[in-house]
């Protein structure tokens, strides 16, 4: 008779995110988020980086679970960087080679890739031509708390709600983008008519999709407030605006320029008010960035190791004299241009 030795295997313990799960006999499902700025982290604990942040209604497709934290299918705009130094024609070239979260050797490593695996849909990164832009592995998993999601749908429906609520979000930026292109244009009634059965259509299409109807009700009712207003009259704070150099400065513009579509009341001061208010509050180690094309901010902030997890950047604030110290800041979440970590425009040092 033969024998057959069975040999334990012990795992090892690694910080990626494609090994960390135990998903034997879990049942997958489509999650909803229940709360805005809901954080999606690289690792299962609340120190690892911040990859971004969902709000309210939308779906995720979760796969297993770690301790507090669902493990969730990555959304596929993030992307992941592999050196371009370990690939030939397409293949990986050695052993235990580091997909990271940005185009940098200081990037968060979120898996690895084994020689002769193939990648899939590189492309030389548009922010360092020495790295590859590659699409994530099918075993990576990031993770979100608990707390914020509840169960929408079986795993089959992930695809047919997340595509739901996409419709519906375009469906309000055209609406939006009407008001702020035409209607502002020339505010006549014709235009007025157009813009509010836009509005109107997303209410009425998009029940099942309530922070969106909620925001085109709110839109719609800033619209109609604002055709009270006197044709050509603008407040004198938008006529200020001046067009400045800074780049920072010229971003910062473009967003209260599109915040002031639909409060036409309201003062630049409104706006920044209305930011911190609604901001959140981030402490870290400055340090200054040598920013490249569509760097989403000139400085990053540090955590307590010294790993990076925001970039920051801010019209208001002189950074440059806080360069290397210790700060805490009110910020406001900006986009991130599809970098690793999340982008923030700072209001106050706290």
């Amino acid at each position: 008779m033969k024998r057959v030795c069975l040999f334990l295997l012990l795992p090892i313990i690694c910080c990626f995110a494609q090994d960390v799960t135990k998903v034997s006999q879990f049942e997958s499902f489509t999650g909803k988020i229940t709360g805005n700025k809901v954080r999606l982290r690289a690792q299962a604990n609340l120190d690892c980086p911040i990859i971004r942040q969902f709000n309210k209604d939308d779906v995720v497709l979760i796969t297993g679970e770690k301790d507090n934290f669902w493990a969730i299918v990555p959304p596929q705009e993030i992307k992941g960087y592999v050196y371009r130094s370990y690939v030939i024609d397409n293949k990986i070239e050695a052993n235990k080679v580091n997909i990271r979260l940005s185009p940098d050797q200081e990037g968060f490593v979120i898996g690895q890739l084994q020689e002769k695996e193939a990648l899939n849909e590189a492309k030389v990164s548009s922010q360092d031509n020495k790295w590859l832009e590659v699409a994530l592995p099918s075993n990576i998993r990031f993770y979100i708390a608990k707390d914020y999601v509840v169960k929408a749908g079986k795993a089959e429906d992930f695809i047919a709600l997340s595509s739901r609520q996409e419709t519906a979000k375009n469906a309000l930026a055209e609406a939006n983008n009407f008001v702020k292109k035409e209607y502002e244009k020339n505010k006549d009634a014709k235009n007025l008519q157009d813009a509010t059965a836009k509005f109107e259509n997303v209410i009425q299409s998009y029940k099942d999709c309530p922070e969106v109807i909620k925001q085109a009700q709110k839109n719609l009712a800033v619209l109609k407030e604002s055709h009270l207003v006197k044709k050509g009259h603008l407040k004198k704070e938008k006529m200020a605006i001046a067009k400045e150099e800074n780049p920072w400065q010229l971003l910062e513009n473009s967003f209260y320029s599109t915040w002031s579509t639909f409060h036409p009341e309201k003062t630049i001061d409104d706006f920044y008010n209305e930011q911190k208010a609604n901001g959140i509050t981030l402490h870290g180690t400055l340090k200054q960035f040598k920013a490249i094309k569509n760097s989403p901010g000139n400085f990053i902030l540090l955590d307590d190791t010294g790993k990076p997890m925001a970039f920051i950047y801010s019209t208001k604030i002189d950074l440059e004299k806080l360069n290397g110290k210790s700060i805490k800041i009110s910020a406001s979440l900006r986009p991130n241009n599809n970098f690793a970590y999340p982008a923030y425009f700072v209001n106050a040092i706290e």
